[in-house]
């Protein structure tokens, strides 16, 4: 691995650290989809990132954003 994202909590300052393969856009995307998998639906709400080309799949995060807290309706 040679790169991590890290997610933090704003409220509790909750903080985690993905590896990730690379800084691609399917690296981060990848990374959030295994963030994912260990917390229930509707966890995250919202997200604040940089401009940085590992965000270029936003669109497809925010969709799995969506579908992942609608899941449990």
């Amino acid at each position: 691995m040679a790169c991590v994202v890290t997610f933090v909590e704003r409220k509790s300052r909750f903080y985690l650290a993905v590896p990730m393969e690379d800084r691609s856009a399917a690296s981060m995307e990848s990374a959030i989809r295994a963030l994912h998998l260990y917390f229930p639906p509707g966890t995250f709400k919202t997200a604040t990132t940089d401009r940085g080309k590992e965000f270029s799949y936003h669109e497809r995060i925010r969709l799995l954003q969506w579908r992942t807290a609608t899941d449990s309706l």
